[in-house]
């Protein structure tokens, strides 16, 4: 509940969680689920960088990020994923580029 009411200056990276011991110390370890990579640092807050959804003529959908030296790609992109975080936020991920971002920005 606490992470799900954190601002968003402090919401965690999309597929980051925070992991609490279980010793009752109050300590916890940041996980990548992505990566399966963990930390006792928390990972820098999450920027949503301006990421918008548009649609082509052709009714295409794609999103793009004017932000990140125009960075677009269309949703059917074999490189791109659509994924929920274990709090049911939806973010899409190109590991490929080490890009993620969540569609809408953490409120």
């Amino acid at each position: 509940a606490a992470a799900a009411a954190a601002a968003p200056s402090s919401c965690l990276p999309p597929g980051w969680i925070e992991v609490p011991l279980e010793d009752g110390s109050g300590r916890a370890y940041y996980a990548d689920q992505e990566t399966q990579v963990s930390t006792w640092e928390r990972p820098l807050p999450y920027e949503h960088r301006g990421w918008t959804r548009a649609v082509c003529p052709k009714g295409k959908a794609f999103w793009r990020c004017d932000q990140a030296d125009g960075l677009w790609f269309r949703e059917d992109d074999e490189d791109w994923e659509r994924v929920s975080d274990g709090l049911g936020r939806i973010y899409w991920t190109c590991p490929k580029r080490g890009v993620r971002f969540f569609e809408k920005p953490p409120s």
